[in-house]
């Protein structure tokens, strides 16, 4: 397994953290570029103008992640600490899709100016594979069932034979389902920054599951 750099791009300011190692992604070397203008405060979007299914989301998510937290201009990230996504990236609300999938009821919100919002990873050691921010999606999964609700971010970083140019292909990839002929990886961490799981996809097949 080789080591990897992973990178976070949103903008102008930098900070960077060195990753505990853990199964999977080992030795992760995290820098996040963060803007910090004209980012708009969480919980800002009228509840009403939402899905009954969504709206309820938005207020299990707000209080478990965002209510006791200082607004984005505030926000810091220091050395050898998590990356805490929640604080530094707001879902997009009003975009959100709704799903069931294996018996959850899936909520999949995309990241607000997205295209300002990037994730890449850069191979260590022997490794020869770079995957480049620009390649990247990222959204927020929330799924409920009777257990109440659970949240991840989700972010695909697709490889450069794939996308030939076409960023739209990523647009083509969702927490459901992914493009047949999807080439690259995906990651999971919790909206705190956790580490959950990754995945590693060649011509539409999955090759490595690393999970912890």
């Amino acid at each position: 397994m080789p080591e990897w750099k992973l990178f976070i791009i949103e903008d102008n300011l930098i900070s960077m953290f060195l990753k505990q190692p853990k199964p999977g992604l080992r030795h992760l070397l995290l820098i996040a570029v963060i803007l910090m203008i004209g980012c708009k405060k969480a919980g800002d979007t009228n509840e009403g103008e939402l899905k009954p299914e969504v709206a309820e989301a938005k207020l299990w998510y707000d209080k478990a992640y965002t209510a006791l937290k200082p607004a984005k201009h505030n926000a810091t990230v220091t050395a050898n600490k998590t990356f805490d996504f929640s604080v530094l990236i707001n879902p997009d609300w009003q975009n959100a899709l709704t799903y069931q999938r294996h018996g959850d009821e899936v909520i999949e919100i995309p990241v607000e100016q997205p295209g300002k919002f990037g994730v890449g990873l850069i191979g260590k050691g022997d490794a020869a594979v770079e995957y480049k921010p620009e390649n990247s999606k990222t959204i927020f999964v929330l799924l409920k069932n009777a257990g109440g609700y659970r949240a991840f971010i989700m972010t695909l970083i697709a490889d450069a034979d794939y996308l030939k140019g076409d960023y739209t292909k990523l647009q083509n990839n969702h927490y459901n389902k992914r493009d047949p002929k999807f080439s690259g990886v995906l990651v999971y961490y919790t909206p705190e920054g956790k580490y959950s799981n990754n995945w590693t996809y060649k011509d539409g097949n999955c090759l490595v599951n690393n999970s912890l």
